[in-house]
């Protein structure tokens, strides 16, 4: 599923740490995806990247993404991250 998506539809998006009001940034792109016998769920595909003061960013660790698993569709993308970040 993450190969299928294009470059152009990761998005930066800021998010603060609910529990460490610390700004977190991270690439992310979400599917709605349909799972047999539990329903639609929204998966997320999160990079964390650090930003300069230029604009530009750079992952914040070598290894691969990160994949979140939701089932709250109403829910807008940054906030199901900040969700994720209380536990």
């Amino acid at each position: 599923m993450y190969e299928d998506i294009a470059e152009s539809e990761f998005e930066h998006v800021e998010v603060t740490n609910p529990k460490t009001k610390e700004k977190r940034h991270y690439l992310m792109a979400h599917r709605d995806v349909f799972v047999p016998k539990i329903g639609v769920q929204r998966v997320l595909f999160l990079r964390e990247v650090m930003r300069d003061t230029s604009g530009k960013s750079a992952p914040k660790y070598k290894k691969g993404w990160t994949g979140l698993v939701s089932n709250m569709l109403n829910e807008r993308p940054k906030g199901i991250i900040q969700a994720y970040l209380k536990r």
